[in-house]
């Protein structure tokens, strides 16, 4: 049975409250999220570069056991009661069902025997989704999704939280991203996105109750992080310089200043006098500005479309704001 929404559970900002939620959720007898505590949660995987095959599997699963262990002592240090590790399975766990369940298993050992010491950790086991392998992906009946299940499956008897990352319309909301497709983007993450996370909650949740779990959470994050990987690359740092930039010191509001009225929200004084750079691209002479946070996409004119901002000289398309930039080039005009 499918239930609708239509309105908000918290209905007013000032009751969004860090710890606090209208229907706190136990999950395991020491642990309750939104019953008046703030859960540190942390989220860690192998390093960058690091490769995983059956070869290495064995040192891998003591690096593991090392991160939760070197976490775990330093929060005794600190007297923390109670706290939640999150394993993000990688692409391989995912597709070797039973190498992600013995990271987990290793993980909820560490867990027991810090137990003893006064801290109690609940486990999230985030499954790599990894049906996007192939182009176009059969989200519903391929192998891949077989084994996204199976990796359910074989992690929920030692984790306390299951959730996933899902791909579902990364395919077309990652060429949608690139050619600044507001339509398609929208289409990807509000058509695509949310019907395939339909299908996979149901799923989640009929395995979360069969091993008394708690069925976390899905979300398109796949179609979202490229955002943010594209931002801080040296083609989005290209891009911004090009027509983002430029655009941006002519305009006077920004995506989240899409209700009138609203103060626009500005960076600290070091930040909106800070030169562009790799990790934070800011405008030039952003000082007199209202400076982006980390929270800005460079992409911002496609953010503030979806979000209902009114731009009263929109930029259409990529090409025209390079279009507009060569014009300013060849005027001889200063943008201040």
């Amino acid at each position: 049975m499918t239930t609708r929404f239509t309105s908000l559970t918290i209905e007013s900002p000032d009751d969004l409250i860090f710890g606090h939620a209208p229907s706190p959720v136990q999950i395991t007898p020491e642990i309750v999220a939104g019953g008046g505590e703030t859960l540190p949660e942390l989220n860690y995987t192998l390093p960058h570069g690091a490769e995983l095959n059956a070869a290495r599997l064995d040192q891998v699963r003591n690096t593991y056991r090392q991160m939760a262990a070197g976490a775990l002592q330093r929060a005794v240090e600190l007297e923390i009661p109670r706290c939640v590790i999150e394993i993000e399975l990688v692409f391989e766990m995912t597709l070797n069902p039973a190498w992600g369940e013995a990271i987990i298993r290793d993980t909820r050992e560490v867990i027991e025997e810090y137990k003893a010491q006064g801290v109690h950790t609940a486990l999230r086991a985030t499954i790599a989704d990894i049906r996007d392998r192939t182009r176009p992906p059969r989200n519903r009946s391929s192998e891949e999704t077989a084994l996204v299940l199976e990796s359910f499956e074989r992690c929920a008897p030692h984790a306390d939280i299951l959730s996933i990352e899902s791909t579902g319309g990364k395919e077309v909301s990652d060429e949608a991203l690139l050619m600044c497709d507001i339509g398609g983007g929208t289409f990807a993450l509000g058509w695509l996105g949310s019907n395939d996370m339909e299908f996979l909650w149901s799923r989640i949740v009929e395995i979360a109750k069969k091993h008394g779990k708690v069925a976390g959470a899905t979300r398109p994050a796949a179609s979202l992080i490229p955002r943010c990987n594209l931002r801080g690359s040296a083609w989005c740092r290209k891009c911004w310089r090009r027509w983002c930039a430029p655009w941006a010191r002519r305009v006077r509001w920004w995506p989240w200043n899409a209700v009138r009225g609203v103060r626009t929200r500005t960076a600290p004084m070091k930040a909106r006098c800070s030169r562009p750079s790799p990790a934070f691209p800011l405008p030039w002479k952003a000082n007199r500005r209202p400076a982006p946070t980390p929270a800005t996409s460079a992409m911002w004119p496609c953010a503030a479309a979806i979000c209902g901002a009114t731009n009263p000289h929109p930029m259409r398309s990529c090409s025209a704001g390079l279009r507009r930039r060569s014009a300013w080039k060849n005027s001889g005009t200063t943008a201040n």
